[in-house]
């Protein structure tokens, strides 16, 4: 998903979990709004937010690429509506 896209869906409200790859603090300083801090390591590990595995929701990091590993996992646990933001926080500040 590009930067103007969610950008779109942010700010119309549409219903779409956002997940930030960053430290917590950065998220919280510096993150797409309502975003939420998740670690690449408990995906890895198998420790997934507790919610229904049709939730839309888009992955952001710092540049799209760890975002982009973060997705296989989810998908792989059985997420079927995974987006990732190409180019992440990057191309957000751009947008």
């Amino acid at each position: 998903m590009d930067a103007h896209s969610l950008s779109q869906m942010v700010a119309s409200g549409q219903m779409l979990t956002l997940f930030d790859l960053r430290a917590p603090g950065v998220v919280e300083m510096d993150g797409v709004p309502g975003a939420r801090a998740i670690r690449l390591e408990d995906i890895q590990n198998d420790h997934f937010p507790d919610m229904p595995r049709d939730t839309p929701l888009c992955l952001i990091c710092e540049r799209g690429v760890v975002s982009e590993l973060a997705g296989l996992y989810f998908e792989t646990a059985g997420f079927t509506e995974v987006y990732n933001l190409a180019g992440g926080m990057i191309a957000w500040r751009k947008a």
